[in-house]
């Protein structure tokens, strides 16, 4: 008869639970979700006025600033786990390219608010 006794059981060590977010989670989230989710909600679903052109403008820039920031907390988070130097280069990479996908953004938020600025300016309205 084969009995388990204490010898016999391996001995399993608890593994530690890595705690906060992962760098993978905070991109998706920071880069994608709330940005879109900005455009979304602060987007003119009625007549384009200057009040709706401002709104959505500020709204793209500030999603774009949460884009940058979050890829530069991807670096960081990197650097703080002293990870690999292939994963803290490819963190700069992946930062490097948001930070210019969202300085053309920024860029085209500025001439887009103009045109919408303009355009309001250019359609009569019955007040005037």
């Amino acid at each position: 008869v084969w009995t388990v006794t204490a010898d016999t059981v391996p001995a399993v060590r608890p593994t530690a639970r890595r705690r906060g977010l992962s760098r993978g989670t905070v991109m998706v989230v920071g880069a994608v979700l709330v940005p879109l989710a900005l455009t979304v909600i602060f987007n003119s679903w009625g007549p384009l006025t200057d009040e709706s052109a401002v709104q959505m403008a500020f709204a793209r820039v500030a999603g774009l600033t949460i884009a940058i920031l979050s890829s530069v907390t991807i670096v960081v988070m990197t650097v703080r786990r002293r990870s690999q130097w292939p994963a803290v280069a490819g963190a700069l990479l992946v930062a490097s390219l948001v930070v210019a996908w969202s300085t053309m953004g920024l860029q085209s938020t500025a001439d887009d608010l103009l045109n919408r600025l303009e355009l309001v300016e250019s359609v009569p309205s019955p007040g005037r």
